[in-house]
């Protein structure tokens, strides 16, 4: 049994989906290398940190589930 006949779906669908999970996958990847630079910039952070608490009830730090 293939993949596309265990999902009941084409190959071409099973290719977009494919495409679409790396291309976020790799956007996520940025955004943590981003936030990792940001984080070593004391300077930088602070100055980011001081931004985002001008959202109410927000902090650069929260852990959302």
């Amino acid at each position: 049994m293939t993949l596309a006949d265990e999902l009941n779906t084409s190959i071409v669908d099973i290719v977009r989906r494919a495409l679409t999970e790396l291309e976020q996958s790799r956007f996520m990847d940025q955004v943590v290398k981003d936030f990792e630079a940001l984080r070593a910039d004391p300077e930088a952070w602070a100055e980011y940190s001081k931004d985002f608490a001008a959202v109410e009830g927000a902090a650069p730090d929260a852990k959302f589930s």
